[in-house]
This record gives C-alpha cells, sequence and structure tokens, in this order.
C-alpha cells in the first residue's frame, strides 16, 4: 500500500515555520500550540518571578539604608572609659539609688553601646486594628544619646519594615511595605525629636548606666517609689516619670509624649511597663514590656515584646 500523506494542519502533524515568519508569528503560533491555559500558567510564574526579583531589591535596598544608619550610628560613638561605682549614687533620691545599686554591680565597665533583639507583637490601627507579628534589633549609644531601631511586622501578602533612630539630635520615622512603597516618613521635626529623645530615656532599662548622673540624667524625688529623671540632648530636653517596686525594680515608665495621628503630633500619655527581669553580662533588665498610649478613647496597648538576645560594648577601663 502507498503511505499515507498527512496535510499540514492535520492533529499529530506540525505546521513547518519557515525562518521568515517573524519572531511575534513564531510566538503566536506556539501559544496557540500551548493552549490558553498552558500561557496563563506561564504568564503568572514570570510575573511571579518578576514580583519576587522586585521584592528581593527593595529588600536589598532597605536594608541597605539600614546599614548605612547603623553605619552613621558607630561612627559617633564615643571612647569613654569608667567603671560603676556605689558612689555614684550619692544624693541620688532613694528609690533610684536603690533601684541602680540592684541592676548593677560595683566596678562594672560603662556601657557604652548596647544591641538588643526584640521579638513581639505591633498593633495597627487600621479599620478595627490587629496585632502583627514583630522582630526587631534596636543599637543604642550611650554618649551621645543614640539609637536605630529597625523592625519587621509579618504581614501577608507582604511584610512592613519600620525603621526608627534618633541621632544628633534628631529623630526619623519610615515605614514601608516589603520596601517596595513608603507609607510613613518623618525626620528632624522638633516634636519627633523630643518624642524619640523621650523613647531613648525609657528604653534605658536595658542598658541602665545610661540612667547614671555621668550619662547626662538628672533625678528629682516625688516619693518613696516615684522619681522623675530629666535628659537633655542637643536642643531637647525631656522628662518622664519612673516609677519603682517594692523591691526596687523599674516596673512603670509614663510622661506626657507627642503622638503622631495623620501628621499631627499632640501630646498624649505615653505609658510603658516593664516585668520579668533577667540578668545579661551581669547587668539585670526587664526582659517583657508593654508600651501603650493613653487616647480620647481609652488605653490603647501598641507594642508587646520580649528580649531574645543582648549584647554589650562596655567602656575601657
Amino acid at each position: 500500500r502507498a503511505p499515507v500523506r498527512l496535510r499540514p494542519g492535520v492533529a499529530g502533524c506540525r505546521p513547518s515555520q519557515p525562518e521568515s515568519l517573524s519572531l511575534g508569528t513564531r510566538v503566536a503560533l506556539s501559544c496557540r500550540r500551548m493552549g490558553v491555559a498552558a500561557v496563563m500558567f506561564w504568564a503568572t510564574v514570570v510575573a511571579a518571578a518578576a514580583g519576587a526579583a522586585l521584592a528581593l531589591a527593595a529588600g536589598w535596598r532597605w536594608r541597605s539604608a539600614s546599614r548605612s544608619a547603623i553605619a552613621r550610628l558607630t561612627a559617633c560613638r564615643s571612647r569613654a572609659r569608667g567603671n560603676f561605682s556605689h558612689q555614684d549614687l550619692a544624693g541620688l533620691p532613694p528609690p533610684v539609688a536603690h533601684y541602680l545599686g540592684r541592676v548593677l554591680h560595683e566596678g562594672q565597665p560603662l556601657i557604652r553601646a548596647a544591641r538588643v533583639e526584640q521579638e513581639g507583637t505591633f498593633f495597627l490601627p487600621n479599620g478595627k486594628g490587629r496585632w502583627a507579628p514583630m522582630e526587631a534589633v534596636e543599637r543604642f549609644l550611650i554618649k551621645p544619646a543614640a539609637f536605630v531601631w529597625d523592625a519587621r511586622l509579618r504581614l501577608l501578602p507582604a511584610p512592613v519594615f519600620v525603621r526608627d533612630s534618633y541621632m544628633d539630635g534628631s529623630g526619623e520615622m519610615e515605614a514601608s511595605i516589603a520596601g517596595l512603597h513608603s507609607v510613613a516618613h518623618d525626620a528632624a521635626l522638633p516634636r519627633l525629636n523630643a518624642g524619640a529623645l523621650q523613647r531613648y530615656l525609657a528604653e534605658s532599662v536595658w542598658f541602665p548606666t545610661a540612667l547614671l548622673p555621668s550619662s547626662g540624667v538628672s533625678w528629682k524625688a516625688v516619693d518613696a517609689h516615684t522619681a522623675i529623671a530629666t535628659l537633655t540632648d542637643n536642643d531637647a530636653s525631656v522628662w518622664l516619670r519612673f516609677h519603682f517596686d517594692e523591691a526596687g525594680d523599674v516596673v512603670q515608665v509614663e510622661g506626657d509624649r507627642y503622638h503622631e495621628d495623620h501628621g499631627r503630633y499632640e501630646l498624649r500619655p505615653w505609658i510603658v511597663t516593664c516585668h520579668d527581669y533577667e540578668s545579661h553580662s551581669g547587668v539585670r533588665i526587664p526582659s517583657v514590656c508593654e508600651v501603650a498610649w493613653q487616647l480620647p478613647t481609652g488605653l490603647q496597648t501598641y507594642w508587646k515584646g520580649h528580649i531574645t538576645g543582648v549584647s554589650y560594648e562596655f567602656a575601657e577601663t
């Protein structure tokens, strides 16, 4: 029998694609053979790959900016020397002297810098509000007062990056969705500067040699369990009330602080609670804290965290 010849276009045969066909025509013919579902699948794969590449690049840019901020922080570091002595507590209000004598030990080198790792949750007030898992690393200097807080809020479909800082008398706050889209950025505003310095003062419980008079903090007694700390840096002078329990630990820090709401800053009561003290490198610090605003609508806790790691750079002795 004579062999059966199939014509081009019959199932089982591929029409030839002469080299003279344009690239667009060849792509169209290939897509026709693949089918719509396959084309959509590969289009999705390509789009996802492009999106992932873009997110990776944006994340790299954010981390690069954080490294630059940390480098500026490190460049400000002083070469301070010295040790803690109980003689440093002379003249301080009794609850303050008791606290510092409890969390520090005689002859301990002064803390020059600190790195504090944190995990917890952060409240986002959008709509009904929601709590987002959070992890952060915060770096501090004591002389001069400075910090950089670099946080990641784990949200879907994309994480939110947040970086707060205070250096050379200037505060800065920035938030971005995956490093791709900025949702907040304020810097060098007098009220923001003051609020950032107050934050530093409250968080000094994690590196308590910063609360000594030699670090620029002055104390005024209120009662047997309360004292006011005042810190001046550059053009800002701020204060907070420290509350001590019967054992002598700081359990609450509070005061009026500027609260930002859609670009407006207003003084609101700000409250930090501390507990679960632990010893790190011979320094006794609270490992669990909560932070809240007292708003017209009521008390709004917005940060709940615990310390997962602490490292100190001590002054030379």
